[in-house]
């Protein structure tokens, strides 16, 4: 089983940075509303979206029993945890840059086009659209799959649901995709 933060610690952690993203959800809400005279094309959350992403919170319980780490796993350094994710994010911004601007040289806008928002509300929107991504694609499917997995032959059978839920979770976003432009563009 994986250590970490003891099991009430580690799930008063969860609670509090799953919390802290749903306020950081609201705050984008509220702004968003107050800009949408500016913008035509302003994509602006609801709060049924907040409501919807309650349904995420049980399966913060079932995170260590699920052998999933804890958000605050103690076994995680900073630099593991900060350092390589950002390091990775900006290796794939600069290759997303390269093969947009360089190898496609897409036509110039005149003004935004409505997948992209005026910054800085894009911040909120983006970090919203990614919580959610990250609990109805990652958090609710894999615990549900690995929970599955230690409770068929008494978990022998663990490291095979743990590689069939990471493919599954990772491919079911791109795959919502392929019929809206072309397969060697996922994204």
């Amino acid at each position: 089983m994986i250590k970490g933060l003891n099991s009430r610690k580690g799930i008063n952690f969860n609670i509090i940075i799953y919390a802290s993203f749903l306020f950081f959800a609201i705050i984008g809400i509220i702004y968003g509303n107050s800009l949408s005279n500016k913008f035509s094309f302003l994509r602006i959350w609801d709060y049924q979206n907040i409501l919807i992403l309650l349904i995420g919170i049980p399966f913060l319980f079932l995170q260590t029993k699920a052998n999933l780490p804890n958000f605050l796993n103690e076994e995680v350094s900073n630099k593991q945890r900060f350092l390589k994710p950002f390091l990775i994010g900006l290796v794939f911004g600069i290759l997303d840059v390269f093969v947009i601007k360089v190898l496609m040289h897409p036509e110039p806008y005149k003004e935004l086009p409505p997948f992209l928002q005026p910054f800085p509300y894009s911040i909120f929107l983006y970090f919203s659209g990614a919580f959610e991504i990250e609990v109805f694609y990652r958090l609710i499917p894999l615990t549900l799959i690995l929970l599955l997995g230690k409770w068929l032959s008494s978990g022998n059978y663990f490291t095979i649901f743990l590689w069939i839920g990471i493919i599954l979770t990772s491919l079911r976003e791109p795959l919502e995709q392929v019929t809206n432009g072309e397969i060697w563009f996922i994204g």
